[in-house]
């Protein structure tokens, strides 16, 4: 492969710009509050509280939740540091993510380039789908990084390299389902386009099968691990979790596949004419069936899994981000059939990709406020409701007045990081509860027991309802009655409601 003069030499420093990007891009959600997956994580699985043992993150699988190799790498961090602040807990999801766009710009550029393997590495640092998760003190980032090996993997294989990459693929097909049993859908896709571009190079069968073997061993061996403990994860499939629409999930892994995608609408342009008659080392057709068959294979699985799920119950659309770095090759690898690079200058498709990314950003961050001020919490490949929030932590730590003598109600989506800072204060846990988690006999005895009843809520309305439920009149008599205490900053989304005296 040809070195590109602007990149010969100064690969570090065009990573270091590129991770750059990502921290700055990530920054504020590094020193966010943790959100409710993160505190089950550790709380249910980190700092099990009836055993605490590394063996037994790998053995305690009540929930999807436990995204277990990942949950090891938390068990080992925090034993290592405690429970610092949140930047600092974050930091092997942070590292993760910086390493897999170190492999997209320091391995794949022996396949598609310097330039565009720099390009990819951008399109990561700033994408609205990568960035939203690889910080997450959860399995995301792991399952990033070990499916930008497993495509390594498959460039190794389908560049001669065959060894190597049968190394790479088996060893990221045996840790992936380890981090969530879904990721196991990435190898069928690596292996289609293993076999597809062996069939188009004229490859026998026995070829097709010698490559495809170690991976086919690796993952029933990772995905056979759940085998052992069967009966707590037939509880667990067995769970009415998911979206109520299929056809949603499609549609909302499609637009984050679209946002993703930023060099997509350079394809439409015509490709570059350059003088070479036979294929050249820069320009492979090996690329292109690499990039259709790459996106069929996604396609194609994504939609055998969601024919395959319960009606009314289809998976979470994060359930396909294994997909995220297969997709990013492809649109690289596209890119570099149709010399994109050669068409565009670097400065213009480092332009195109930044602004995408932050088009796309502001697009969902601006829906996203909208509905999470009309009560609604969207959670999915382009929003997440709880992204960036400070609110929850900030009340448990607020200088509130009788804290002792208070009980505070939340909706069912932020009890559990606002009862998990309120511990850290070391106040009363009976004193918050979830909306959700309160009988009618839990009111019942509320009026003996002392307590100041507030609501922690979005809205006036949410607030209105907590009261409701909790017995103190008709919703819409409640409402003209409810003041907010000035404890949280004035632009807060949150705030604490109380009733007049």
């Amino acid at each position: 492969m040809q070195t590109d003069p602007l990149f010969h030499k100064r690969g570090l420093s065009w990573y270091v710009i590129v991770a750059a990007v990502f921290l700055l891009r990530s920054f504020l959600w590094f020193n966010a509050e943790l959100w409710y997956d993160e505190v089950l994580t550790l709380s249910r699985f980190v700092f099990n509280s009836h055993d605490g043992s590394l063996l037994n993150v790998f053995r305690d699988y009540p929930i999807a939740n436990n995204h277990m190799l990942s949950t090891a790498v938390y068990w080992i961090w925090t034993h290592l540091v405690g429970l610092p602040d949140e930047a600092i807990l974050r930091i092997p999801s942070i590292v993760g993510g910086l390493a897999t766009i170190a492999i997209v710009m320091r391995h794949w550029r022996k396949f598609i380039g310097d330039c565009l393997a720099t390009v990819g590495g951008l399109m990561l640092a700033i994408s609205p789908v990568f960035t939203a998760y690889a910080y997450q003190v959860r399995g995301y980032s792991l399952t990033f990084l070990l499916a930008a090996v497993a495509v390594s993997g498959v460039f190794e294989i389908l560049y001669g390299n065959r060894s190597r990459g049968q190394l790479l693929i088996a060893v990221a097909s045996l840790l992936l389902p380890l981090v969530m049993p879904t990721n196991a859908i990435l190898a069928p896709a690596l292996l289609a386009v293993i076999a597809a571009c062996h069939w188009k190079n004229k490859r026998d069968m026995k070829t097709i099968i010698f490559d495809a073997l170690p991976t086919i061993i690796a993952t029933a061996l990772g995905a056979g691990y759940y085998l052992t403990i069967w009966k707590q994860f037939k509880r667990v499939i067995a769970e009415p979790d998911g979206w109520s629409s299929a056809t949603m999930v499609a549609g909302n892994v499609l637009l984050a596949a679209i946002a993703h995608a930023a060099l997509l609408p350079l394809f439409f342009f015509p490709k570059h004419k350059t003088q070479d008659v036979e294929p050249t080392e820069d320009n492979d057709p090996n690329l292109l069936c690499f990039a259709v068959s790459t996106t069929i294979a996604c396609a194609v699985l994504v939609i055998l899994s969601l024919f395959a799920s319960r009606s009314e119950h289809a998976p979470f659309p994060r359930v396909f981000l294994v997909f995220c770095l297969p997709i990013t090759a492809a649109v690289l690898a596209f890119a570099k059939s149709r010399d994109i690079h050669r068409s565009f200058t670097f400065a213009t498709l480092a332009v195109i990709v930044l602004c995408n990314g932050i088009l796309w950003e502001r697009f969902a961050t601006s829906i996203t406020d909208y509905q999470l001020a009309h009560n609604r919490v969207p959670d999915n490949l382009l929003q997440q409701y709880y992204r960036g929030c400070t609110e929850l932590r900030d009340m448990a730590r607020s200088n509130l007045e009788n804290k002792q003598s208070l009980f505070i109600v939340t909706d069912a989506y932020d009890i559990m990081s606002f009862r998990f800072y309120w511990n850290l204060q070391e106040l009363p846990p009976q004193s918050v509860a979830g909306i959700n988690e309160l009988s009618q006999d839990f009111w019942k005895h509320f009026a003996n027991s002392g307590l100041q009843l507030r609501a922690f809520a979005k809205s006036p309305e949410q607030a209105a309802d907590f009261f409701q439920k909790a017995g103190f009149g008709d919703k819409d008599s409640l409402l003209p009655k409810l003041e907010t205490i000035a404890a949280m900053p004035p632009n807060s989304l949150r705030k604490l409601y109380k009733l007049h005296n």
